[in-house]
């Protein structure tokens, strides 16, 4: 049984080392996670296990463990031993101010804060006494000349002092956030934790230096926070250093001037030398015998720019770079922006916020949330003032991309202008270009255009085509553009003859990775937003223009037509969609090719629709008839095209009304520009025939289903499959208008015009089989309408696999027809398999998910199951009522399914 379990949370691990050290020292035995948790050990469990098996727990409290999320288990169960304290089983040793009244009203603590390290120790151990036998003698002071025996390795060095040796140029940044992961990297790699050879003392604590450590390069994209975490990397273990020096890497004259000037405070010999190079040398042949220093290599841009200053021995280097490339040099840690939940918690700590936290859960009542809130808003409580600043603080970080550089230049303007984060967030998006340009005021003077300025220069210099192809990109979404996209000769001439051959394709790309603009994927190329906002920012006029248009070209060409089943080609529109979308946006914006932009925002919007995204695909569709109008005028028959796609989406929207003054408009179009007779008017007519069948004017659809037949029968003849579509539909509409007869005869000439065009195992077969068995359903023929689906169902199960959404209409069909010749069962099995299929292609808010599911509460409504039967038509309805308007006539039809149920 240990005498102490150490609670601390990872900014404070220095001061929690430090407390263990001296604790040890005095004759505790101590378990803490830095010496005691082994890398690749379950956390939680280790944290328990330590906790139970430690007679006490001493928490080390300041500003950071009151805002963690993982400390409070650690000292609650402590507390729920000993909730009065009596029995000193818990234990706050406060280490830095901080108001702990809402979280212990009655907590007594060991305060260190503002003591020399000398009555920090004795506080420290006069306050953890606890009917303990004093010792004899007073224990030696852990210093170097004595004190230690049993080869213990040297103490570490009280937390509230800097090393001797120190010129880190920045003060510790206080609204550091997150990137606990990458410093726990960073420290186990340069103390060698983990590693099975290094004996140390024993118990393996605190870390020795480890000779011929292998140097850690941070590397990332500018701005991404390289430079900061190393910084507070040196801040946060300053106590383990006895040197921590900085060194600017960019030149090999800044190199050797920096390195030179470790040698004053050394006071070495060579010091005043007029020759640097044997100043240098001094530095490090003493550094090459010496333990506990860190040499920080900031923004180097090659390994071997650096590779002959680096200090050998025990102590410990860190590399800051954009370039991800160290080869055996040194270990690469890679940078990426910050998760979005600690950029939101940065942005709300940069302004402020955060400190009300706190406060927030620990009072309902209404407090004043910083000076960033809008004063013309009335006071609302503070748990609904921080969750409405927490949402516009995750719109700026997305906005933002969650660039560490960024997020600091919008706190500092958001700081120094008195602006809410929404004010920001709206300057922004009207200004971009201006704010990114604007410094933030702080220790870091650089800004997000500033920053890449160097990187872009040295690229268009170095390698045209890879300048080109960045502007390309800048035109694009920014994850995961495919390489795909770039085979085509719609660019210039330089980019073109590196895309067609492979190494010169590489050697374009290389300098983007070697600056990290870039990031290679799996086929894949992702820029970061911000990276493609300053690209674009820094052309001309014409330059963007070039390039949004050569965007907007490659991915057109890449972009399938559509196909009437486009779900064979739609894992291809869903890889592409976003890089149409942003090449369509920008081309829009800047006027460019109207005639591509108004085709990929009506390409998007087909896959959009099928996807059921029926909202989106409207808006895209609206964009693409307002371009097509402006460039062919309101009359071209590209105009109907959009007319006509708008009014279909419209009608799986329910607004019945404008989908039916779509299609007409997009049929006067047609009619005035190829005459009454044209196949593109039979197109129109039919469409128009499909609404006024859906609002129940079924005399007027007949007749526009009839004068589609004719037209087309007088084009195409009577026996092409044209003529089947057209066939099938006025089929439809005579079952609905009660004339079964005719019906039938409809459905078995389509279906007959199929199998002669087709032959007997076609989907459009399939289509025609399925209405068949329909209008035998309703004519009371049950058995031949479960042969009819049936024979659908294995065609379509042949033609496209059994987990098609074909095949779920055919065996919903299926089970529709057991349920009414009572194979309840079967029925059911048949409306589960719909589902199942549906929900693994569409997903779980699909309508015809709620098809499925509404179906599935019939049988289950018929087998007696009302409970489940309930919860399927509540499904059905939550999910339609998503896409469709609350009067459409399918959510009428599940509304009345709901009320059919008994009440319970």
């Amino acid at each position: 049984m240990k005498h102490f379990f150490v609670s601390y949370t990872g900014a404070d691990q220095q001061w929690a080392e430090w407390i263990a050290w001296q604790l040890e020292h005095a004759g505790y035995a101590v378990t803490i996670q830095a010496w005691d948790f082994r890398p690749g050990s379950n956390f939680v469990l280790e944290m328990q296990r330590a906790a139970s098996q430690a007679e006490r727990t001493l928490a080390v409290l300041s500003p950071n463990f009151l805002a963690a999320r993982f400390t409070q288990p650690e000292w609650a169960a402590a507390f729920a031993q000993d909730p009065t304290g009596e029995q000193g089983t818990l234990v706050f040793v406060r280490i830095a101010e901080c108001d702990a009244r809402g979280l212990l009203p009655q907590l007594i603590y060991i305060d260190l804060v503002g003591a020399d390290e000398a009555t920090a120790k004795q506080k420290l151990l006069d306050g953890v006494k606890r009917g303990r036998a004093k010792p004899a003698t007073a224990p030696a002071f852990p210093s170097r000349a004595g004190g230690m025996t049993g080869g213990m390795t040297p103490p570490l060095r009280f937390p509230g002092a800097l090393p001797p040796t120190w010129n880190i140029p920045l003060l510790r940044n206080p609204h550091f956030t997150g990137r606990e992961d990458l410093l726990a990297r960073l420290r186990d790699a340069l103390t060698n934790k983990g590693d099975h050879e290094n004996k140390g003392d024993h118990e393996g604590r605190p870390y020795k230096m480890v000779a011929l450590v292998q140097p850690q390069a941070i590397h990332g994209l500018g701005g991404i926070g390289k430079t900061q975490l190393a910084i507070e990397y040196a801040y946060r273990f300053a106590a383990a250093y006895d040197i921590v020096w900085f060194v600017r890497a960019e030149t090999s004259v800044s190199i050797a001037s920096d390195l030179a000037s470790l040698a004053q405070p050394l006071q070495l010999a060579e010091r005043d030398a007029r020759d640097q190079t044997i100043v240098v040398q001094a530095v490090r042949d003493h550094l090459r015998q010496r333990e506990r220093w860190l040499v920080i290599f900031d923004n180097a841009e090659e390994p071997n720019d650096v590779r002959a200053w680096l200090p050998q021995g025990c102590g410990h280097t860190l590399i800051t770079s954009r370039n991800p490339v160290w080869g055996a040099l040194a270990h690469p840690l890679d940078v990426r922006v910050l998760p979005r939940e600690q950029a939101i918690e940065f942005l709300l700590k940069r302004v402020g916020v955060i400190a009300s936290r706190e406060a927030a859960k620990q009072s309902p009542s209404s407090v004043e949330i910083a000076s960033s809130r809008d004063p013309s808003t009335p006071l609302r409580s503070a748990q609904d003032a921080l969750l409405a600043m927490t949402q516009d603080a995750g719109d700026l970080a997305d906005a933002l991309g969650c660039l560490p550089l960024a997020l600091e230049q919008a706190g500092a303007y958001i700081e120094a202008n008195g602006k809410t984060l929404a004010e920001y967030l709206r300057l922004f998006r009207a200004q971009q270009r201006e704010l990114l340009k604007r410094p933030p005021a702080t220790d870091y003077p650089a800004t997000v255009a500033t920053t890449w300025e160097i990187s872009f220069q040295q690229i268009e210099r170095q390698v045209p085509a890879s300048a080109q192809l960045l502007n390309l990109l800048a035109f694009c979404a920014p994850d995961a553009i495919p390489r795909e996209v770039l085979q085509t000769r719609r660019v210039s001439e330089t980019l073109r003859v590196s895309m067609d051959d492979e190494l010169q394709f590489d050697a374009a790309v290389l300098p983007l990775r070697r600056y990290s603009l870039l990031q290679i994927g799996e086929g894949t190329f992702t820029l970061h937003r911000l990276v493609q906002t300053v690209a674009r920012d820094r052309m001309s006029d014409d330059a963007r223009k070039q390039w949004a248009e050569a965007a907007a070209q490659i991915v057109n060409d890449a972009f399938p037509s559509y196909k009437d089943d486009i779900t064979e080609v739609w894992d291809i529109y869903a890889r592409l969609l976003p890089h149409a979308l942003a090449a369509a946006d920008y081309a829009a914006a800047l006027n460019v090719i109207p005639e591509t932009t108004g085709r990929l925002f009506n390409q998007a919007a087909l896959y959009l629709q099928v996807r059921a995204q029926f909202a989106e695909a409207k808006q895209y569709l609206e964009r693409a008839l307002a371009i097509d109008e402006v460039a062919f005028g309101p009359n071209h028959p590209n105009v109907a095209i959009r007319v006509n796609n708008l009014g279909g989406v419209l009608q799986a929207l329910g607004d019945l009304p404008r989908a039916k003054e779509c299609f007409e408009r997009a049929l006067a179009i047609d009619e005035a520009t190829f005459g009454p007779n044209h196949p593109a008017v039979a197109i129109r007519v039919n469409n128009l025939g499909g609404v006024l069948h859906a609002l129940g004017d079924l005399p007027r659809a007949k007749e526009c289903f009839e004068r589609a037949l004719a037209i087309d029968e007088a084009t195409f003849g009577p026996n092409h499959p044209k003529v089947a579509i057209r066939v099938n539909n006025l089929g439809l509409v005579l079952q609905d208008l009660g004339d079964l007869p005719r019906a039938k005869e409809c459905f078995e000439r389509a279906l007959a015009i199929d199998e002669a065009a087709f032959g007997p195992n076609h989907p459009e077969v399939a289509t025609d089989v399925n209405n068949l068995g329909n209008v035998l359903q309703d004519l009371g023929d049950l058995p031949r309408a479960k042969e009819c689906f049936e024979r659908a169902l294995a065609i379509d199960e042949a033609t496209f696999g059994p987990n098609h959404p074909n095949v779920a209409i055919r065996v919903n069909n299926l089970g529709l027809v057991l349920q009414d010749l009572g194979d309840l069962p079967r029925a059911k099995e048949c409306f589960e398999r719909a589902l199942a299929i549906d929900e693994a292609a569409f997903g779980p808010n699909h309508p015809a998910v709620a098809t499925d599911v509404n179906n599935l509460g019939g049988v289950l409504r018929d087998l007696g199951d009302l409970p489940r039967a309930k919860e399927c038509f509540e499904r059905a309805l939550k999910i339609l009522l998503q896409f469709l308007p609350p009067d459409h006539p399918n959510i009428k039809i599940v509304r009345g399914n709901l009320e059919s149920l008994p009440p319970p």
